[in-house]
């Protein structure tokens, strides 16, 4: 499949929150993600779209399918998220390729430690460990992740 990045718009919330809590279903299934979708939408709304940078993936058929939110002044992606059914589809690294090109400084994020697909993904593109900490909400362990970019 093709993919397309696009900048998000308002008609995208409610595919972008769907495609959220099915990921984080798959990805964690014993916390309820539905019912966090509450906090995640007023996290969206307030948080993050007034301050990163929002893409959406979409597919030959129009379907939003994933969404990266990126801080292009500071480096930090706040989230790379793909619809479950999209996974290994190539959709997450053209994000990340993005995000490469976008911040030519480099690139830090936070990543829950049980999240073996993710941490998998993040080390194939350059990422390493460049601290622990706990998820202020959840109480997970996260690692810091970061990624020098290099010329050429």
């Amino acid at each position: 499949m093709e993919w397309r990045l696009r900048p998000y718009r308002e008609a995208d919330l409610e595919p972008a929150l769907i495609v959220w809590e099915r990921a984080w279903r798959h990805t964690l299934p014993e916390i309820d993600f539905a019912a966090r979708l509450p906090w995640w939408r007023a996290r969206w709304v307030n948080e993050m779209l007034p301050v990163g940078e929002v893409l959406v993936g979409e597919g030959d058929d129009g379907r939003l399918a994933g969404f990266l939110v990126l801080t292009p002044a500071t480096g930090y992606i706040d989230q790379i998220v793909v619809d479950p059914e999209q996974w290994g589809s190539g959709l997450a690294a053209r994000f990340m390729e993005y995000a490469k090109v976008r911040c030519p400084g480099g690139l830090d994020l936070h990543v829950n430690q049980a999240n073996v697909r993710a941490l998998a993904f993040y080390r194939r593109h350059g990422f390493v460990v460049a601290a622990t900490a706990e998820n202020p909400r959840s109480g997970l362990p996260t690692f810091h992740m970061r990624r020098e970019n290099h010329p050429g």
